[in-house]
């Protein structure tokens, strides 16, 4: 698992993605998909994306390495997002 920071730098963390999720402030972070967390500070735009999963810009990624909300989650995402608003 490694973490992306604001200015794009990495960091090897050895704590699983299940455990970090776990420790993260809800309101702040959320889990996109099987591999990824995202940090709501950090989300430029966020658009449907295919039939039922949604497409995140991050402001730290380049449009190139935006983040898709899984299918499974893009429920759970938006909930998320609105309470955020």
């Amino acid at each position: 698992v490694y973490i992306v920071h604001a200015n794009n730098q990495k960091f090897i963390s050895d704590k699983s993605l299940l455990r970090l999720e776990a420790e993260l402030d809800p309101r702040s972070f959320f889990k996109a998909n099987r591999t990824q967390i995202i940090n709501f500070n950090y989300i430029r735009s966020f658009v449907t994306h295919e039939r039922n999963k949604m497409r995140v810009e991050m402001k730290a990624l380049t449009k190139d390495q935006s983040i898709v909300i899984s299918q499974t989650r893009v429920n759970a995402f938006r909930q998320w997002i609105y309470q955020q608003l």
